[in-house]
């Protein structure tokens, strides 16, 4: 059932994110009707949720949850890829790469014939289903190219040197 989903938000939120960083030493009192505010935003989030799922286009659930989490799962591979496959790279290049991941996904939902937003000669129609492998391999192309053209800062020449070396020894 879902209320322990939105338990398990609530706690989270109030645990690791509320209470550590943001409001320290306030009684219980607090904590509690801040969690029961983050279980109301989740549950109507959850109901909003629910409704697009019920209006949308697709065959079944497992096909909307398989395209939702392809569209806003494309590129978290890549970045991963990037940054275990090569030495370059920072948060500059993973920024281009996000950009550039977003663009091709709003590209892809707008894409979609049935919408017509697009017109013709921009539209290039394909099963939504690809969206996340595709953003994994734009994501992995943009980022390592930025950090290709992009000079490294001194900072991070250093600590790679420092990496290299506790490597080797």
């Amino acid at each position: 059932s879902l209320d322990s989903s939105i338990n398990a938000i609530a706690t989270v939120g109030i645990v690791d994110i509320y209470r550590r960083c943001i409001i320290k030493d306030r009684d219980d009192a607090h904590y509690l009707r801040m969690a029961q505010c983050i279980a109301t935003i989740t549950t109507a989030m959850m109901i909003f949720g629910a409704i697009i799922l019920v209006n949308s286009e697709t065959k079944t659930l497992q096909d909307t949850g398989t395209i939702i989490g392809s569209l806003l799962g494309g590129g978290l591979l890549g970045m991963y890829l990037l940054g275990f496959l090569t030495s370059i790279g920072d948060a500059r290049a993973v920024g281009f790469g996000i950009i550039s991941t977003i663009l091709f996904t709003l590209w892809t939902i707008l894409s979609d014939s049935s919408r017509g937003i697009l017109p013709e000669a921009l539209r290039f129609p394909f099963e939504l289903y690809y969206t996340g492998i595709i953003g994994n391999i734009v994501m992995l192309a943009v980022s390592f190219l930025a950090a290709t053209f992009l000079a490294a800062k001194a900072r991070d020449m250093t600590n790679l040197t420092i990496w290299k070396r506790e490597k080797i020894s």
